[in-house]
């Protein structure tokens, strides 16, 4: 697929040569990038996968109808089981029941296989995956899962608190790289304001980890 960008005040083009794995557009406000955005994704088939975490950690009314996003991946869900609830208001809620749905029912087959071969080993889960980046990101901290629910401890204090307590950073971590585990597979993945809530330090190890995983 050719990419043009959006006319410059000359009115001229500028093409971008297929190929490229990571495309950066910076823009002013108006100058027609989520114009630009929403023209790909419509170009892209049911290949696009649309991440941001402004919309993602706060109550939304609308939600992501996108083919293979985030919310029509908790609403098929959600539809086929009763095991998800139904009061997830906000799309990084949605995500974290469909990761431990995933942990859940990956557990049930290991149990289901190990009852048939003692040797059976149990598979990861992008859960896993999830908290192994996190913990990479921020050392020090741990994530611990107990009575189904998700707590973080920290090298410097004895107590644990629950992941609702996350600073906003901590939780767009868990988001993008849960979020970039969840996308179909040969996606296309937006990112809108991919350095939003993150400090300077951390944002270019994070995304060469997170396209790690998802090449």
């Amino acid at each position: 697929m050719n990419i043009f960008l959006p006319p410059k005040k000359d009115k001229t083009r500028e093409e971008i040569t297929t190929g490229n794995r990571q495309i950066t557009i910076i823009g002013a406000n108006g100058a027609g990038k989520t114009r630009f955005t929403e023209w790909l994704i419509n170009n892209l088939q049911g290949r696009a996968f649309r991440m941001s975490i402004i919309s993602a950690l706060y109550e939304s009314r609308e939600t992501d109808n996108l083919p293979g996003s985030i919310d029509m991946l908790y609403k098929e869900a959600s539809e086929r089981t009763n095991l998800l609830r139904n009061d997830n208001i906000s799309q990084v809620e949605r995500l974290m029941s469909l990761l431990f749905q995933e942990e859940m029912l990956n557990l049930i087959s290991y149990k289901v296989a190990h009852a048939e071969n003692p040797n059976a080993k149990l598979s990861s889960t992008k859960l896993d995956k999830m908290i192994e980046v996190w913990q990479e990101v921020f050392p020090g901290s741990k994530v611990l899962i107990e009575g189904g629910k998700m707590l973080i401890s920290r090298d410097c204090d004895t107590t644990c608190y629950s992941s609702v307590k996350l600073s906003a950073g901590e939780r767009a971590v868990m988001y993008y790289v849960g979020a970039a585990l969840m996308a179909m597979e040969n996606a296309v993945i937006f990112i809108d304001n991919p350095g939003i809530f993150l400090h300077q330090s951390i944002t270019k190890s994070l995304w060469d980890r997170i396209e790690q995983l998802r090449p």
